[in-house]
């Protein structure tokens, strides 16, 4: 099994999973795209029972990620010039991590008081500042996933009761401001001002999950009528359906008979 854990213009970060009865390995490999090749990062083994699932980012020439474990996880900072490893934090720490200004905003999971904490600390100082914290046994909420537009760091909440909630973090006004609420989020991805995201279906005609698209500029939605939508910050592509999305066989939906793909240039919005 491959799971990509981020991507730039210069590399591919990914991962490799292989398992057995007991063990499941994992190994960390970079592609660069002048050199045309790839090279092994790191190799992981973990017992199945102590397993979580990995997370990445590339940020400038270093490659930061999680080791793959509930008890004893660190996330660890490997720098691609210097072939050097260091520890930057441990503890059970959230596989959805991102970088902005050269801090590194994280998830920690305290499992007994189902407690999610968000924090950074500053890559350079290695100083750690708490930011929020959300307890599931109030609210039957916990905090999911962080992402970043280049200006602001944005906060996924899921909840229990079905529905999904976007915030903004506002760190000058120590504030964490809701952005909008639906009734759930699955793949959620940040590219630009616009996050993405599958959700319940809505559209006449429809059976599969549907796509979704907010502007954090507008703060518009946009109920996107295609499938599959794959973003960097220069293009977009996607998947139209030729007719209605449910007029497609079992198995068929995204064959050349009833879908293509398509691919655009991204514009700005206008603040």
């Amino acid at each position: 099994m491959i799971q990509v854990l981020d991507v730039n213009n210069d590399y591919i970060f990914y991962c490799v999973r292989s398992e057995n009865e007991s063990l499941i390995n994992v190994e960390y490999i970079l592609y660069d795209f002048d050199k045309n090749n790839s090279s092994s990062v790191r190799n992981e083994k973990v017992d199945r029972e102590n397993f979580d699932t990995p997370g990445g980012v590339i940020h400038n020439n270093e490659l930061y990620f999680i080791l793959p474990v509930i008890e004893g996880g660190q996330l660890i900072c490997y720098d691609t010039k210097s072939d050097e490893y260091s520890v930057l934090l441990k503890g059970v720490i959230h596989e959805s991590f991102t970088i902005l200004n050269d801090e590194l905003y994280y998830i920690l999971i305290d499992n007994v008081e189902m407690n999610t904490e968000l924090n950074k600390i500053n890559l350079k100082s290695k100083k750690s500042k708490f930011l929020a914290s959300q307890n599931y046994n109030d609210d039957q909420q916990f905090i999911n996933q962080l992402f970043n537009d280049g200006k602001k760091v944005y906060i996924l909440v899921d909840s229990s009761s079905d529905y999904s909630a976007v915030y903004s973090l506002d760190e000058k006004n120590n504030t964490i401001n809701e952005l909008f609420k639906t009734d759930y989020m699955g793949t959620v991805s940040m590219v630009k001002d616009s996050i993405y995201w599958n959700g319940k279906a809505t559209l006449p005609g429809r059976s599969r999950l549907q796509y979704y698209i907010y502007n954090t500029n507008t703060n518009e939605e946009i109920v996107f009528k295609g499938n599959q939508i794959t973003a960097n910050n220069s293009d977009v592509c996607w998947i139209e359906f030729i007719d209605e999305e449910n007029e497609a066989p079992y198995g068929y939906g995204f064959s050349s008979e009833y879908a293509r793909t398509l691919c655009g240039h991204q514009v700005d919005s206008k603040e």
